[in-house]
């Protein structure tokens, strides 16, 4: 999924997935649970996110690291949503419980593949 921002009057797309997720963590060691106690993070992710917005849609990045503060100054509320939106599923209630169960390890996961328990 792909959200944009719009910057002096250019709209950008911006996608958080694995390349985005991974540079940040690499290059600034990191986690996203850190921008709650580290500000200065969110220049870092959202150029990673703008490169991998840039990448999905074939286009090239006319913005550096450096411009970061700038656009956040103009597009921190646009980002914010943005940046919730890929959290967001269309995922069933039911199936959604289930899969919380077994992130908290309180379920067994059940199926018909070889490591399925029988």
């Amino acid at each position: 999924m792909v959200q944009y921002i719009t910057y002096k009057k250019k709209k950008y797309p911006v996608k958080l997935g694995q390349y985005s997720l991974r540079r940040f963590e690499e290059e600034h060691n990191a986690k996203l649970a850190d921008l709650e106690t580290n500000i200065r993070l969110y220049e870092p992710l959202l150029f990673y996110c703008l490169k991998q917005g840039a990448r999905y849609e074939n286009q090239s990045l006319d913005l550096e690291m450096e411009d970061m503060p700038d656009v956040l100054d103009e597009c921190m509320v646009d980002f914010s949503i943005a940046f919730s939106k890929f959290f967001e599923t269309d995922i069933p209630e039911d199936i959604r419980q289930q899969m919380e169960k077994l992130a908290e390890g309180g379920g067994q996961q059940t199926g018909t593949g070889s490591r399925a328990k029988r």
